[in-house]
This record gives structure tokens, sequence and C-alpha cells, in this order.
């Protein structure tokens, strides 16, 4: 998924201006515009990230995901079930050693992920939630880290 910020424009976000869709895939140097008429594409082109100078005309390209992990919906809801459990359990041990401030900003932060996981299928330091998404039992290692 690419972050959409139509302010701050860096690898891995996409704007959008009336019919003008700026791409900027993580793995490119520059950027991608794509321009609409109506619901049809009238140009694409290569376009520097900053300036927004055209740099060149392209007859097609090809945008790949920001990000390459992806999982079943049924996965997403255990997970979010998961994560809440595990919150609850983290609240009541800071609560008992009177971290109050420590528990009211993780359940924030955690509550605004759990949404954005919810909504938009990410949030930032989804890595962080890899156990719960993919289904591993507290203690194994992520097939995504090597040692």
């Amino acid at each position: 998924n690419y972050e959409r910020n139509n302010i701050d424009f860096k690898p891995g976000v996409v704007r959008v201006r009336g019919d003008i869709i700026d791409i900027w895939p993580a793995y490119l140097i520059n950027a991608i515009r794509i321009s609409l008429f109506g619901d049809e594409i009238e140009s694409i082109q290569e376009i520097h990230p900053i300036s927004s100078a055209v740099l060149n005309d392209l007859p097609n390209c090809r945008v790949f995901p920001a990000t390459h992990f992806i999982i079943p919906e049924e996965n997403k809801v255990k997970a979010l079930e998961s994560i809440k459990i595990e919150l609850k359990d983290q609240l009541d041990k800071f609560r008992k050693a009177k971290k109050y401030a420590e528990a009211q900003l993780l359940e924030r932060r955690i509550k605004f992920d759990l949404e954005m996981l919810r909504e938009m299928g990410w949030c930032k330091g989804v890595e962080n939630y890899s156990r719960h998404l993919d289904r591993r039992a507290p203690g194994l290692k992520s097939i995504l880290f090597l040692s």
C-alpha cells in the first residue's frame, strides 16, 4: 500500500491533485506521473520527484506494491483480536505497577494501529505485529528476520 500524502512526497507515497496522480515507488529514483482525462489515461511520464520536471514520456509502466506483506481477511481479523488480548495483558501489567502514563500512551498507540490495520490493511511499524499477522506463538522467531 502506498501512503497518500499531498505535502510530503517521498518514496512509497502517492499524491493526487485533480486528474494527476504522482507515484514515487521506493524502488525507483524518479517518480511516475499519470495524467487522466476523465476515466482514461492521457499520459504516463517519468518526473523528477522534487521539481516535478518531466524527464521522459512513457508508453506504459509497472507499479509494484509498496509492501509485499499481504494476509487473508480472516487472518487479519484473528490478528486484530490477538493484538487486543496482548494489549489488555500489557495494560493490566502497567496499571498494577502504577504506570498509568505508560498504559495510556500504549493504549492510544495500539488502538490507532488497530484502526489503521482494520481500515487500511497496514500501519507504520506493522512489523511489530508480525507474530500476530503470521499467527506465530509467542517466542517464535519471524521468518522475515535472519540471524
